[in-house]
């Protein structure tokens, strides 16, 4: 990769390239996995690797004495025999009774580069013999640790750009499934290294802030087009045969980077393609970078030092000697210690020349690294040599992209909860025949929701129920089968009109309540308050009070029904309206009781999800929350002097952040808070509609989903990252749930559904929302290992 090099083709012994192979389901790496070598004659390396083993409880730690090469650059270059004996014999040793062990560690202040071995790059002009002219990285001749012994192993003699040596073909190159010794041989081996210590420990701690929860950031690819732009359907390339030739074509890394591009655009993850000339800097919060680095024709070295980076960031230069050290020096080409001194948390370089073949293929490595592979699972599949020149910086463990779980069965996680709940979306009436079906179906498994928030709303259940319940029984085997993952969220709400007094109770109703059986329908008359407490709620209805016998019996009905076909969760709409003689809540907690031992026996998880708005923060009994989560408007306050502008604010009206109430759960964990979703809420049109101060919660005269339908499709998406950023920040027990499908009361254009569909003949009046709510997401991968649950004022 010198710029000085004309770039010719490579010979390839096959003719054919292989396809981008995307890889299988990831797996949990255990820290189990991972030996720690720490050098005993460096200080800096037992502070590294003390602060590295606690962090991420690291129990296999092997001591080695060597040169420590944090003191000189000199040092950082060791002889093959002083490997052998002070680093590779011990470790060899170690991992011969360690058959578990797929990663190895090393720290700052262990050579990286090994001088007079067999292995590695040299000099094309050299004179010394092929046995002992070659220099490979420490790292890489480690990652080959028993490669000669295994069969079917193969060694490359390349030639080009200026360089001559041998390497052994990755067994691990483009491998789409998670790493085993025992499976691939040889191991992963990274390094924690920087300029400092501090830089080698922010390391760890970036990887672990990642996994909490990614920065909104994008990854940039800057692209040189005057090295032509190459073929992205030809990319990457494949693995070469036992000799290679020439250096390949500038243009297949071009290719490279931008079939990457399009690889993440479509997962949705923000992404940056520059095409022009320029080499680009000035960028901020980078969750990726790949570029040609000093051997751009434009490169600055002003404009690379103006690259910083996000926590769970990764990057890879097409630069000969970009890890030639990680100690301070002048001149030469861009080095890789430079982007780890600005926040990057996940890296490759090269100590000599590797050729281009040996960059890391950029769609491999963040297809790989975004399905949930761990970076070097990830870099170690996108690299096509070892016992070459190779560096891989960082914790081997660093995942933020891992896959949630969404596993449950009887009771659920607060982890699991808090996956789905940030992954919620309102789709109000999918089930009961709003919006197109199918592009619902599309649109929702393409943005990757996986909790359907009102997807069978029944206002008026009474109305027509058993015929709606019968076409949510046919339609939800359809949803499961694009993501059988899906939670589907059905609702009985605070309102029963005399339309119910036409639908007979069923034996199995009075047999869940201990009652005698009786041949009748339900009775309107005994469901609603008496009067001096009755509360209209739509047409010809009213709340219910649900401490009274038929209540529950119309309410267990609805719940159950809503189980049999399918539906995991039910909102119990405003809860805390109809309680007022059920001040202690005993009569919700039989109810919740008993739909919860129904689910017990008939859903699907053998569990259903409870979940209600609660202005005072909780439904409660005895110091226990007898929801599962909570749910709330999400309480938009306008900004008069703003035309049409709105914001969130603590204190705000009754908002329920930081009041979300916690304690014992019914799925056996303890919280002081209790997690919650809010969403954008309908409830109708003011007498002044898009005009501000309208008084009490309306937003320039609108509830809050139509003032949001009335925006800008950029403000829109621009407000939804808001919002999201807002509720995470302000309250970590919150999350917003996305609109998806909602009623609307738009008078001024008559408009009376939002739809986030991209706008197509299925779905005319669709907003084109989904590709913001998939591109938010994709930045905030659910948190994992959380463990300080509270509100953040």
């Amino acid at each position: 990769m010198k710029r000085t090099k004309r770039s010719l083709i490579l010979m390839l012994t096959c003719s054919l390239f292989l396809s981008r192979a995307e890889a299988g389901p990831a797996t949990t790496r255990s820290p189990d996995e991972v030996l720690l070598v720490v050098n005993l004659n460096s200080p800096v390396s037992q502070a590294i690797a003390g602060d590295y083993a606690y962090k991420r409880k690291i129990k296999n730690v092997l001591s080695v004495q060597c040169q420590d090469s944090a003191l000189s650059a000199q040092n950082e270059t060791m002889t093959l025999a002083d490997y052998t004996r002070s680093i590779e014999n011990p470790i060899h040793g170690y991992l011969a009774t360690h058959a578990n062990i797929a990663f190895i560690v090393l720290t700052k202040g262990m050579p990286i580069r090994i001088a007079g071995a067999a292995m590695g790059s040299c000099d094309e002009h050299s004179r010394e013999p092929a046995g002992i002219r070659g220099h490979p990285s420490v790292d890489s001749f480690l990652a080959a640790l028993d490669y000669p012994n295994l069969p079917g192993t193969m060694k490359i003699d390349i030639t080009g750009s200026g360089a001559i040596g041998c390497a052994y073909s990755n067994r691990y190159w483009n491998a789409t499934e998670p790493f085993s010794h025992s499976k691939f041989g040889g191991y992963l081996v990274t390094r924690l290294d920087g300029y400092t210590e501090a830089d080698a420990r922010a390391l760890v701690s970036q990887s672990l802030e990642a996994e909490r929860g990614l920065t909104h950031g994008t990854m940039l690819f800057d692209v040189q087009p005057i090295f032509g732009l190459g073929d992205k359907a030809a990319q990457p390339a494949p693995a070469v045969d036992k000799i290679i030739l020439r250096e390949s074509p500038w243009s297949e890394y071009n290719a490279d980077m931008r079939g990457a591009h399009d690889l993440l655009m479509s997962r949705g993850i923000p992404a940056e393609l520059d095409l022009t000339p320029t080499f680009i800097g000035g960028r901020s919060n980078l969750l990726g970078y790949f570029s040609w680095g000093s051997n751009d024709p434009r490169y600055s070295r002003e404009a690379y030092q103006m690259l910083f980076f996000a926590p769970g960031s990764l990057s890879d230069t097409a630069v000969s000697t970009s890890a030639r050290t990680f100690l301070p020096t002048k001149g030469g080409q861009s080095l890789l210690v430079d982007l780890i001194a600005h926040g990057l948390t996940c890296g490759k370089g090269y100590v000599n020349e590797p050729l281009l073949q040996a960059t890391a293929s950029p769609t491999i490595v963040l297809e790989r690294y975004t399905s949930g592979y761990t970076m070097a699972e990830s870099f170690y599949a996108a690299s096509r040599f070892v016992a070459w020149e190779d560096v891989i910086i960082g914790d081997p463990l660093c995942c933020p992209y891992a896959k949630s779980d969404y596993q449950f069965d009887g009771t659920i996680s607060r982890q699991v909860l808090e996956n789905y709940l940030a992954r919620s979306i309102t789709m109000e009436g999918l089930l009961n025949g709003r919006g197109n079906f199918d592009d619902n179906i599309r649109m929702l498994k393409s943005t990757g929701a996986k909790y359907f928030g009102r997807a069978l709303c029944l206002w008026g259940a009474e109305a027509n129920f058993l015929h709606d319940v019968e076409r949510a029984r046919e339609e939800i085997p359809q949803v499961l089968a694009a993501d059988p993952e899906i939670i589907l969220e059905a609702c009985v709400f605070e309102t029963v009109s005399p339309r119910v007094n036409q639908i007979a109770v069923p034996d199995w109703v009075f047999t869940a309540f201990g009652q005698p059986m009786e041949h009748r329908n339900f009775r309107y008359d005994d469901m609603i308050y008496p009067d001096g407490q009755r509360r209209p709620m739509g047409r010809n209805a009213q709340v219910p009070d649900e401490s009274r016998l038929e209540t529950q019996l119309w309410f267990f009905y609805q719940a159950a029904s809503y189980i049999d076909i399918g539906c995991q969760a039910i909102h119990f709409g405003q809860v805390e309206i109809m309680n007022k003689n059920d001040r202690d809540n005993a009569h919700w907690e039989n109810l919740l009781t008993l739909v919860r031992a129904y689910a017990a026996q008939h859903a699907r998880h053998h569990m259903v999800l409870c979940n209600g708005h609660v202005p005072s923060g909780g439904l409660m009994r005895n110091g226990h929350p007898l929801l599962d989560f909570h749910a709330f408007p999400l309480r938009v306050m306008e900004q008069p002097d703003k035309p049409q502008e709105a914001i969130l604010k603590a204190g705000f009206s009754d908002g329920i952040y930081g009041r979300s109430k916690g304690g014992p759960t019914f799925s056996g964990w303890t919280c002081e808070h209790l997690p919650y979703l809010v969403e954008l809420d309908n409830w109708g049109v003011s007498k002044q509609p898009g005009q501000p101060k309208a008084g009490g919660n309306w937003i320039w005269g609108y509830d809050e989903i139509t003032w949001f339908a009335h925006q800008t499709k950029s403000y829109r998406s621009d407000w939804l990252r808001y919002a999201w950023d807002w509720v995470r920040k302000t309250d970590t027990n919150g999350y917003l749930e996305m609109p998806g499908s909602r009623t609307e009361t738009s008078p001024l254009d008559h408009k009376r559904w939002y739809f986030a569909n991209t706008p197509s003949p299925a779905v005319p009046d669709g907003l084109g929302d989904q590709e913001a709510i998939r591109a938010i997401w994709a930045a905030n991968p659910p948190s994992r290992r959380k463990t300080n649950h509270g509100p953040a004022f």
